[in-house]
């Protein structure tokens, strides 16, 4: 499915150094999208919940010089903040609007740097629900 885009609204708070509220909402030109099993809604996260030590799906296009452009998905492991700012390359760097996933992937997938940014997701038993933006790591 193609859909244009209609306006992209970058969080007020993104800082393109520190990729602190990497995240921004992207307004369809059509009204609706029809859902089908490949394609549904996700919940947004429940606030002041912690994320860590669950498993996530992150998607995203990686390095984008690469073809095909295929968006990919993959299985991740959600760590805790603390666990990612005590890694020397990430001392400190990653704030309270971040999560943090291990790149040693579940299914012999490669995240990508580049796909800092993308949706990850997690199923909580219930419902779908988007959790955030992945910071990725080498443990």
């Amino acid at each position: 499915m193609d859909f244009n885009v209609k306006k992209v609204i970058v969080h007020y708070g993104y800082k393109a150094k520190s990729h602190d509220n990497d995240i921004a909402l992207i307004q369809l030109e059509t009204n609706g999208i029809p859902m089908n099993p490949d394609l549904h809604s996700v919940c947004m996260p429940t606030q002041g919940v912690s994320y860590a030590k669950q498993t996530g799906v992150v998607a995203g296009w990686g390095f984008m010089t690469l073809k095909p452009r295929v968006l990919k998905e993959t299985v991740v492991s959600i760590l805790s903040n603390k666990q990612c700012n005590a890694i020397p390359t990430y001392t400190d760097l990653i704030t309270k609007n971040m999560i943090c996933v291990d790149e040693q992937v579940h299914n012999g997938e490669v995240v990508c740097r580049d796909d800092s940014g993308s949706s990850l997701v997690i199923n909580d038993g219930e419902t779908l629900r988007i959790v955030g933006k992945g910071v990725l790591v080498t443990l």
